[in-house]
């Protein structure tokens, strides 16, 4: 299917809450990357910080609304893709990898040369979708440490799928 992407705006905006009341009930469902959301007010709000943090790209296949991608801008010349869904019906017909090179010649007339996502390894389908969309693997590992409870010496932990334990 052929895609288009279209900004996000005031006229268009309840119409993105609803797709992305659909992609947390997915997420949440499927066990994956939960967002942020209680209600459609609150999906409203956070569709708001992403517009002043970043924009919000709608997905448009055969005239409707099908999905939206949130890009944030780390400097004039790079972005990183937050987030991207389609809605469930259209799953499994390439329309990710559509929108993917609509959004590139999207930020190419920005400007921007680089384009990140940050995913969570263990995910292989999601990690092979990046991949399938030119993504290259870099050799970063980023660490996180429970603030409000010690690691015991002994303990193992698990961070994005890698073991580590403090010896």
């Amino acid at each position: 299917m052929n895609v288009k992407l279209q900004k996000m705006n005031c006229e268009n905006v309840m119409k993105t809450v609803k797709v992305y009341d659909e992609a947390y009930e997915y997420r949440k469902r499927s066990g994956g990357n939960c967002l942020t959301k209680n209600d459609s007010t609150e999906a409203l709000q956070v569709l708001v910080k992403w517009l002043d943090e970043g924009d919000v790209y709608n997905i448009i296949g055969h005239g409707e609304l099908i999905g939206y991608i949130y890009i944030e801008y780390l400097s004039i010349e790079q972005a990183v893709l937050k987030d991207i869904y389609i809605i469930e019906k259209y799953h499994g017909k390439r329309i990710c990898k559509n929108a993917m090179r609509e959004l590139d010649e999207a930020l190419k007339r920005l400007g921007i040369q680089y384009l990140t996502a940050d995913i969570v390894p263990k995910n292989k389908y999601v990690l092979k979708f990046y991949q399938d969309c030119g993504f290259e693997q870099v050799e970063f590992i980023q660490l996180k440490r429970n603030i409000m409870e010690e690691i015991k010496n002994d303990d193992v932990v698990y961070i994005d799928g890698c073991q580590f334990q403090r010896s």
